[in-house]
């Protein structure tokens, strides 16, 4: 019984791997060139733009003080019940590239559970 339980686990650590072990060639790609980008204003056409500016933010962002705008309150309760947080989420914040351009941030009001761990 210890032969054939010995020769089983060898069977099982060293079993024998399919295929040669190298992987097959592909086909080199060009990359892909550089280039800047610009993002059309909400409900404008990218076309019908007329902005001479290149487009993108430029950093570093500054908020703008006192410009918050909040959803409605929400609240949080621990799981026995004993501890109530009550908070208002962020709906829009205001900032101010390094360009003076203003940056509106929209945030969404919906609360996502933690994912579950398995």
């Amino acid at each position: 019984m210890a032969t054939t339980l010995t020769d089983d686990l060898r069977r099982i650590v060293f079993k024998p791997t399919r295929g040669k072990g190298t992987l097959s060639s592909t086909k080199t790609r060009e990359s892909i060139p550089k280039s800047k980008g610009s993002a059309a204003e909400a409900g404008e056409d990218k076309a019908a733009s007329t902005s001479s500016s290149e487009g993108g933010i430029a950093s570093p962002l500054i908020e703008q003080e006192d410009m918050r705008e909040y959803h409605t309150e929400q609240a949080i309760t621990s799981s026995d019940g004993i501890f109530v947080i009550v908070y208002a989420p962020i709906k829009k914040a205001y900032f101010k590239d390094s360009n003076r351009l203003e940056v509106v941030v929209e945030y969404t009001d919906e609360v996502r559970p933690p994912p579950e761990e398995a």
